[in-house]
């Protein structure tokens, strides 16, 4: 997909750090994940967190569905 999808290093960023969280979590998916987590791992303000987010998912490579305390990933997709 990356030969044929141009991605930001925020976008690469993100979607290599949830890949990471889901292996840790041996693959269950929904896996829950607080935005506010993954401001304090990766650096990421949690606006710009939210605005890569999307973009992955109309890429295609997640869905999630946004919670009032926690973003529940619904799947990690692998292309």
């Amino acid at each position: 997909m990356n030969r044929s999808v141009e991605f930001s290093p925020n976008e690469v960023f993100l979607y290599f750090y949830l890949l990471n969280e889901c292996n840790i979590r041996g693959w269950q998916n929904p896996f829950e994940h607080p935005n506010k987590t993954i401001v304090l791992a990766t650096g990421i303000s949690e606006k710009t967190v939210i605005e890569v987010r999307n973009r992955l998912q109309q890429k295609g490579l997640i869905t999630f569905e946004s919670g009032k305390k926690e973003c529940k990933i619904a799947s990690l997709l692998l292309t």
